[in-house]
């Protein structure tokens, strides 16, 4: 009955990629075995090899952990590569020849340099015979571990393209959510002020959750704020954050033009706009979890945009 087991397949396959254990400590984000399978999905879309060399995806995935993960002093590419076999969702054959760190049970990262690793052959194989479940498996992965906002960014930084595919069992958003927010700010930016409106109707501002939904973030006004898209998509990839007393963070690492001073910096230390009088404001706790998982430390020193 070959429908029969290839449903079965089916099901362990969606099961072991949901079961995928990330690092955890105090709510901290840890999206390096995400980050890696999205690579690895995007290499059998591409149809390239199901193994390839450390060395071969060492700096893109380093890049995409500073891109797309929490700030860090260091980025390790290669605690990924080793602690997804822990998962049966990765390989890594001669693995167990490579000499361990002192006191750690996985290869420092010059070891590492001289594997190479992959999805196990029955997962690869299942993968590149059927594309649809492999766009799945990539938007739920994507939906766990990643706000909206720079998903399409992430998609073209691993080479993925998804097309509509089933819902996930994913924790359902509240449909009324947006509509709140956006009422309780008065349908304008919290940073920037923008209130754009088109024929009389509210437009171009969005609902941002400032504890991710993917992250536990629920879907209540204190835990959002109405923001521009290009503030959003700032706020979500850590370029901009807040202080305890809501106030506007811009971080070091924004940099550019005038035209980015003029979009970013003028903004710091500069207090949130709303919510209306009557309307919760951003919860501690949520702001502090952004500032700690997603914000891009240190915040730029105290300047004259922040004393405009």
């Amino acid at each position: 009955m070959p429908n029969l087991r290839q449903s079965e397949e089916e099901r362990r396959l969606r099961d072991a990629f949901a079961r995928v254990a990330v690092w955890k400590a105090g709510g901290q984000r840890a999206p390096h075995k995400p980050l890696l399978l999205l690579l690895a999905l995007g290499r059998i879309q591409r149809g390239e090899s199901r193994l390839v060399e450390f060395t071969a995806v060492e700096k893109h995935l380093r890049d995409l952990l500073r891109a797309f993960g929490p700030a860090r002093k260091s980025y390790h590419p290669e605690y990924p590569f080793w602690h997804l076999q822990s998962d049966k969702l990765w390989e890594v054959p001669g693995g167990k020849a490579l000499r361990p760190r002192v006191g750690h049970d996985s290869p420092p990262v010059s070891e590492m340099r001289k594997v190479s690793g992959g999805l196990p052959e029955d997962v690869d194989r299942l993968l590149r015979d059927r594309p649809d479940l492999l766009r799945d498996v990539a938007r739920e992965i994507l939906d766990e571990h990643f706000e909206p906002s720079f998903q399409d960014d992430l998609l073209a930084r691993v080479g993925l393209s998804l097309e509509p595919t089933a819902t996930s069992e994913r924790r359902a958003r509240n449909a009324q959510f947006p509509l709140l927010l956006l009422r309780a700010y008065g349908h304008r930016c919290a940073i920037c002020g923008l209130d754009l409106r088109l024929d009389g109707e509210a437009a171009a501002i969005e609902a941002a959750h400032v504890r991710w939904h993917s992250h536990g973030g629920p879907d209540v006004v204190e835990n959002g704020m109405a923001l521009c898209p290009l503030h959003h998509k700032a706020f979500d990839l850590g370029a901009l954050g807040l202080t305890d007393d809501r106030r506007v963070l811009v971080s070091q690492q924004v940099q550019g033009s005038e035209a980015v001073e003029e979009a970013f910096g003028r903004f710091h230390l500069r207090p949130l706009i709303g919510p209306q009088k009557g309307q919760p404001p951003v919860l501690a706790d949520h702001r502090g979890w952004h500032f700690k998982n997603v914000f891009r430390q240190p915040e730029r020193p105290m300047h004259v945009y922040g004393l405009r």
